[in-house]
């Protein structure tokens, strides 16, 4: 029996979803090369390297440019670097619009909280201070 086809064993080292193999692009240094991911996919195990290639045709063939006409990431694919997209970094990063419309709210219910027990405290002084006359 010969050795097993690199191609069977492509899926054995890519992962099944689109959100996973996004997980694995955001956890390495941006912007990355199709060389680098398939890098990262095959560790620790060393395959031939038949079958590293085979993970990084697919790469570079099929998943990576499916992504990148998602809007999920930036892939140019003739010098093979894959970047995150920049609406996708905008909307998770964590100074987006939303992020700081959240953040902003928080602060302005605390300066009203402050504001509305440092009145209470004053009226609540006065009050007293009017009842020892």
């Amino acid at each position: 029996m010969g050795d097993p086809d690199p191609d069977d064993q492509v899926d054995e080292f890519l992962p099944d979803t689109d959100a996973a193999l996004l997980t694995v692009i955001d956890e390495m240094q941006l912007p990355v090369t199709v060389d680098e991911i398939a890098d990262r996919l095959i560790e620790p195990a060393q395959p031939p390297i038949d079958t590293w290639a085979a993970v990084h045709e697919r790469l570079h063939r099929t998943r990576l440019p499916a992504l990148d006409a998602a809007g999920e990431i930036e892939f140019d694919d003739a010098q093979g670097i894959v970047e995150r997209s920049a609406s996708q970094t905008d909307e998770t990063g964590p100074f987006s619009q939303a992020g700081l419309g959240t953040i902003s709210a928080i602060v302005l219910l605390v300066v009203f909280l402050l504001v509305s027990v440092s009145m209470v405290t004053v009226l609540m002084m006065t009050l007293g201070t009017l009842s020892v006359v």
